[in-house]
């Protein structure tokens, strides 16, 4: 019996050290800095969030926005289409029009009705997106030429009836793009 109990530790042994010679892990992904804050009547704050100050085109520059409702009731706040995210981040390129960002969850096709929706107190809206550091060219898109680029969010807070009453929180920040 006291040979049979060794012999199993010994097994447990040798698999707990195999397994832990096994594959080694995929590097963690970066933390995520804050690059931006801004807040409105002291109800909302957004502020706004990337891994990497720089972007390669054709390596994922990835973004967040978060919109927190400091205060302590719900407050409303506008989308301008059915099926639009509650936080609009752009990339502003040196020349060009803006580029949209949108993540695979997104609806392709949104419907112009104004939304007016709820944050609670204390909660949080995160949106998180990639660029795959291209521009539109054409009818295909190219890698985006180096320069300085601009990473644009807005959030719309309140009740807004249509676009004239738009006021939105926007924040910016200026990153550089290498290569391309």
């Amino acid at each position: 019996m006291g040979r049979l109990a060794l012999a199993v530790v010994m097994a447990l042994a040798v698999s707990t050290c195999s397994t832990a010679r096994g594959p080694t892990p995929t590097q963690p992904a970066a933390p995520w800095r804050a690059v931006a804050q801004d807040a409105w009547k002291d109800t909302f704050q957004l502020t706004l969030f990337v891994q990497r100050d720089t972007a390669t085109p054709g390596e994922p520059f990835r973004v967040r926005a978060q919109v927190d409702n400091v205060s302590g009731k719900p407050a409303e706040y506008t989308t301008w289409n059915a099926g639009d995210p509650p936080v609009y981040l752009a990339i502003e390129p040196p020349s060009g029009d803006a580029i949209l960002l949108r993540s695979p969850g997104d609806q392709e096709i949104v419907l112009p009705v104004v939304t007016v929706s709820v944050l609670q107190p204390g909660k949080s809206v995160i949106r998180e997106v990639s660029w795959d550091g291209s521009v539109p060219a054409t009818a295909e898109r190219v890698a985006a030429p180096k320069g300085t680029y601009t990473l644009r969010a807005r959030f719309y807070p309140g009740r807004a009836k249509d676009a004239g009453e738009r006021s939105a929180l926007t924040l910016a920040y200026a990153f550089q793009v290498k290569g391309g």
